[in-house]
């Protein structure tokens, strides 16, 4: 066997290894063989709708499937089938299918939804509790949503941001889904709202106010600013707001401080004490509902890549907070 010697590497001083003729020779065929097989258990596209059509046939019977494909097992077919987004069944339940998931919780109760998709060909277990949780179930409430539920969902939101699971034990009859869905639904009716063009006002600033050191903002000039705007178009923008649903209400509300507004005109409590009061008890929650509202990050940029050119003319302002 020829041994690899140390070569000295012109380019520098640490050596350079020359490996022998048999050494890269059976490297190059392991690689060959571990390429190979790659090659083998490779997916088509074919055979993968071939695969999801099988199990739509006969279930998940996992054997027999295997046996129509040439080089696939079972535990292969099993994998392909779990491991994929598009292999459960798409589209609006049958009535034979929901008589069957009621007949197995009936019998066996809300568990085990791996086994039960068994019984109901095409769909997996992750669709048969989506199913009994969001609309076969009896205890679920459907319907207007009513203001003491909005309420109950603005204050939630406080404590459990996107929680949506915390805030369904909080709101009875209410799934994790019909909440979440309705709160970005009252979200897209506030974008609709005139009353957003005023909150980027408020909160999307120019930048160049700063203060003496010039690394931070001057938030008591900035709070004049707003203070300012608010009280100019306090009567129109408490006009659109009464368009909105109570959520919705409640969010902008929020945002244009009217509460605290009228403790500073009625009590006349310094702007530095009202900044400090905000920051230490619910700038958290605002720097959320700025992100979510107005689709801009804590630098009063784009929220994401994918809404860089729409909001390119933000890049570079400051935000309130």
């Amino acid at each position: 066997m020829t041994k690899s010697r140390n070569v000295k590497d012109p380019s520098g001083s640490k050596p350079r290894i020359k490996r022998s003729t048999k050494t890269r020779r059976v490297r190059k065929e392991y690689y060959e063989k571990v390429s190979q097989k790659k090659t083998i258990n490779r997916w088509t596209e074919n055979e993968y709708l071939q695969l999801v059509s099988l199990v739509r046939e006969h279930g998940e019977n996992w054997e027999r499937i295997s046996h129509q494909f040439v080089n696939k097992t079972a535990k292969q077919c099993m994998q392909k089938f779990k491991n994929s987004a598009r292999s459960a069944k798409k589209g609006n339940w049958t009535e034979e299918e929901d008589r069957i998931l009621m007949d197995w919780i009936k019998n066996h109760g809300a568990v085990k939804w791996t086994e039960c998709s068994k019984n109901i060909k095409g769909r997996c277990g992750k669709q048969c509790r989506e199913r009994w949780v969001n609309i076969l179930n009896p205890g679920v409430k459907k319907g207007n949503w009513t203001d003491q539920e909005q309420t109950l969902i603005f204050d939630n939101l406080k404590k459990y941001f996107t929680s949506w699971s915390l805030m369904a034990k909080e709101l009875e009859g209410r799934t994790e889904n019909s909440i979440k869905n309705y709160f970005y639904s009252s979200i897209r009716r506030l974008k609709s709202n005139n009353i957003i063009h005023y909150l980027k006002e408020i909160y999307v600033q120019e930048p160049g106010i700063l203060s003496a050191n010039k690394e931070e903002i001057d938030y008591v000039l900035l709070l004049k600013n707003k203070l300012s705007f608010i009280l100019e178009n306090r009567e129109a923008m408490m006009h659109e707001i009464s368009k909105l649903n109570c959520l919705s209400k409640l969010i902008c509300m929020f945002m244009v401080d009217m509460d605290q507004l009228d403790h500073l005109l009625i009590q006349g409590a310094s702007l530095e004490h009202w900044k400090n009061n905000f920051e230490d008890q619910e700038r958290d929650f605002l720097k959320f509902l700025i992100e979510i509202v107005l689709e801009l990050n804590s630098f009063g940029g784009p929220k994401t890549k994918k809404n860089s050119s729409r909001n390119h003319s933000k890049k570079g302002k400051n935000i309130l907070i």
